[in-house]
């Protein structure tokens, strides 16, 4: 998939995750306060050692890094905060068995990912095939933002009746202030 809106200058910088609890992911972007809430924001991976992102699924490709994990139920709804105005944010998502809805009249953007990973207009689907790993990719949403909101639908039948679902995001600073 094409990756020419991600921008080729400097700047692009990911969230470094710190805590989580059941409600909150909480982390740093641009010297601000990044929180990723929901009903069931249920962890992290905060010393720089997940490799999740490390293949051309996603673009760009992370060696070593930061994670939250979210473990949503069909309906739950996700807001992530970036604590003030950023450019273009990307966000990275792996093992994606859900729909993804975005509000506010954002348009998701996929930089990368397999054919299962679909991007269509404001929503981003994980499909599941039995047998294979759920998917990921990378999604930007062209513009300043301040935040994200989606809801999840649930692209499968039985199981715990929640998806896993991986979240990284990163940002070019809002240099137009």
């Amino acid at each position: 998939m094409s990756r020419d809106l991600l921008d080729p200058a400097p700047g692009l910088q990911f969230v470094d995750w710190m805590t989580a609890d059941d409600l909150f992911a909480t982390g740093g972007l641009f010297g601000r306060v990044v929180v990723l809430s929901g009903s069931r924001s249920s962890g992290c991976v905060v010393d720089g050692t997940c490799g999740l992102y490390a293949s051309d699924a996603f673009a760009p490709p992370l060696p070593n890094g930061d994670t939250a994990y979210i473990e949503p139920r069909e309906g739950d709804r996700f807001t992530l905060v970036f604590g003030g105005q950023v450019r273009d944010p990307v966000v990275h998502l792996a093992s994606l068995g859900s729909t993804l809805t975005f509000f506010d009249g954002v348009t998701a953007v996929k930089l990368s990912g397999d054919d299962r990973f679909v991007v269509t207009g404001s929503t981003v689907a994980g499909t599941v095939v039995p047998g294979l790993d759920d998917t990921g990719g990378s999604v930007q949403f062209p513009g300043t933002h301040t935040s994200l909101s989606f809801t999840v639908s649930l692209n499968f039948i039985g199981g715990s009746g929640e998806d896993g679902i991986y979240v990284h995001a990163g940002a070019f600073p809002d240099t137009a202030r």
